[in-house]
């Protein structure tokens, strides 16, 4: 019985992992010069660490967009050139005095969405064919403000970091095919 379940957790574990292989091989992404994007943090400081977690995170969500659009052996590459992620950082509870001054710095900031924020996300992309020829390629600036008021973000980016600039990109990724 043991082995059954040991062979039983390979075979889920050697399949998820040659289907996020699978997905890593659609899209290669670079980010260019992370440091100096408009807005690309996690958190109110700037720390790499966080800057590191995102540039973690957003490939994985563009594979997985790209995997759904693009046609069986296409695969992108992208070279992000900037990236300026909805809202601002405002520190919660009692941290702010009636003058509008920031009274505890070293407090937790949340990241807040107004109607009037914009997003952006600026790349330069290849798309390639199943035998790796060049289909396509060019620059692109996609941006979106008033984003309460546009449709609602999809679900499926709800717990991520991108739930406004992600849409934009799936909505891009259709462009491709005309």
């Amino acid at each position: 019985m043991k082995i059954f379940k040991a062979m039983a957790i390979s075979l889920v574990l050697f399949f998820s992992a040659s289907v996020f292989a699978e997905e890593q091989n659609v899209v290669k992404v670079k980010f260019e010069h992370p440091e100096k994007y408009t807005d690309f943090k996690s958190v109110q400081n700037n720390s790499k660490i966080s800057r590191e977690r995102l540039m973690r995170e957003l490939p994985e969500l563009f594979a997985k967009s790209a995997k759904k659009s693009l046609a069986k052996g296409q695969h992108l590459e992208l070279v992000i050139s900037d990236i300026d992620m909805a809202g601002t950082f405002v520190y919660s509870g009692n941290n702010i005095d009636t003058r509008g001054n920031y009274v505890n710095p070293n407090s937790e900031a949340v990241r807040v969405v107004n109607e009037s924020d914009r997003v952006t996300l600026e790349f330069n992309y290849q798309l390639f064919d199943e035998n790796n020829k060049l289909v396509k390629q060019g620059d692109v600036n996609l941006s979106n403000r008033k984003l309460r008021l546009s449709k609602r973000p999809a679900r499926q980016y709800r717990n991520t970091n991108f739930l406004y600039l992600m849409p934009l990109f799936d909505e891009w990724l259709k462009t491709l095919d005309s």
